[in-house]
C-alpha cells in the first residue's frame, strides 16, 4: 500500500559580492550585496500522489511544491 510520488529536483544559486568605497576622513564603507534564487531553472516539483481509492484523482499528483523564488540583500558598514 505504499505509491511512488513524482521525483524532486531543485537547483539554487546563492551570490555575493563586495564593494568599498570611501568615505569621510579617510575611512571606508562597506557595501555586501547578496542575492539567493530557490529552484533556478523553475522545475514544476508535484506533491504526492491520492491514495484513496474512492477519489475520482486516485493515482494522481494533485498538488505542486512553489515555483522559483528569488531574495536579495543589501548592507553597508561604515
Amino acid at each position: 500500500n505504499t505509491y511512488d510520488s513524482p521525483g524532486y529536483k531543485d537547483f539554487d544559486l546563492s551570490f555575493e559580492k563586495y564593494f568599498t568605497f570611501p568615505w569621510f576622513f579617510g575611512e571606508k564603507m562597506k557595501v555586501e550585496g547578496k542575492g539567493e534564487v530557490i529552484n533556478l531553472f523553475n522545475r514544476s516539483n508535484l506533491g504526492g500522489v491520492d491514495g484513496s481509492m474512492t477519489n475520482s484523482t486516485f493515482g494522481k499528483s494533485t498538488s505542486q511544491l512553489p515555483a522559483r523564488s528569488m531574495q536579495f540583500h543589501l548592507r553597508a558598514s561604515f
